[in-house]
């Protein structure tokens, strides 16, 4: 492949003062984030529609969720992970 062709899109690409050329914000793309809210949660789920915004951790929600997911469910939980909303369980939870 001939290299001046990536060389001319890169001089496209950083010319172009729409583009972003920085990392995302920690909130990342609000239309992103709301699409795949969508996709992952479905458009009808209780949380999308209430608009749920909460920085507290809901053990009990949580475990009523858990509970009533279908059978074969996947269910990943990430017990060590960078936490953007600041929600920490406690010990307990």
């Amino acid at each position: 492949m001939d290299s001046s062709c990536c060389a001319e899109g890169s001089k496209i690409y950083n010319s172009d003062p729409s583009q972003d050329h920085e990392y995302l914000p920690i909130a990342g793309i609000p239309a992103f984030n709301n699409a795949a809210q969508g996709l992952i949660l479905g458009q009808d789920s209780v949380a999308i529609t209430e608009n749920r915004n909460t920085k507290d951790f809901d053990l009990k929600g949580m475990t009523e969720t858990l509970k009533s997911a279908p059978k074969g469910s996947i269910v990943v939980l990430h017990n060590c992970a960078h936490k953007p909303t600041g929600v920490n369980p406690t010990e307990d939870d």
